[in-house]
């Protein structure tokens, strides 16, 4: 098999996927037989983090999120967010005007709203793309960008690759989630939200 090709969507960034998790998401790759994928989601600071989490509601809906965060820290930002979507809709119905009308406004409200929420809790303790990266290096890659018959190939072949400490697959998570422990040299400053 040629090389594999690991691309990077414009909401990730290179230099937060270590040449290590690189290496492992490669082999896994060849493995597969995926010639291909995108990877559209690495580290995320506390505004990045609100905008995913807005934009995972708007798609696939609360009870879904509620899945995916149950029982960590990021039921309290899905909390803020019913509470404040209640209160908007609470004001349109007694005639109170939000200046808040469904789309671009109300999503930036949404967004800033979450972002104070993931602030106040800290961002680490809400998503692992938000920790330090040189330990454990976050990622997503979008199952869109898999030909549809290997994406299962693709996921056995991560399951069973021991370098991958955790990988949560769609439909549970929007993408293929990873979480690789690194090891030795890491590419990239631990001090990950400086360049973020």
């Amino acid at each position: 098999m040629a090389a594999v090709g690991i691309h990077f969507g414009p909401a990730a960034k290179r230099q937060h996927v270590s040449l290590y998790s690189q290496e492992v998401l490669g082999a896994i790759m060849k493995e597969a037989g995926v010639h291909a994928l995108w990877i559209t989601s690495t580290y995320r600071d506390a505004h990045d983090q609100a905008r995913v989490m807005v934009h995972n509601i708007e798609k696939t809906g609360m009870k879904q999120q509620n899945v995916l965060y149950r029982g960590r820290p990021g039921t309290k930002i899905l909390d803020s967010f019913a509470r404040e979507a209640a209160a908007i809709a609470d004001a349109a119905r007694r005639g109170i005007n939000t200046g808040l009308r469904p789309g671009f406004a109300m999503q930036r409200h949404m967004i800033g709203v979450i972002e104070k929420e993931i602030d106040r809790i800290g961002p680490e303790n809400v998503s692992r793309h938000s920790g330090i990266q040189a330990i454990l290096n976050v990622f997503d890659v979008d199952p869109a960008s898999l030909v549809p018959n290997r994406r299962n190939a693709f996921l056995q072949a991560a399951k069973h690759d021991p370098r991958v400490t955790h990988i949560i697959p769609p439909p549970q998570d929007p993408a293929f989630h990873f979480e690789i422990a690194q090891i030795g040299d890491f590419n990239i400053d631990p001090r990950t939200r400086e360049t973020a």
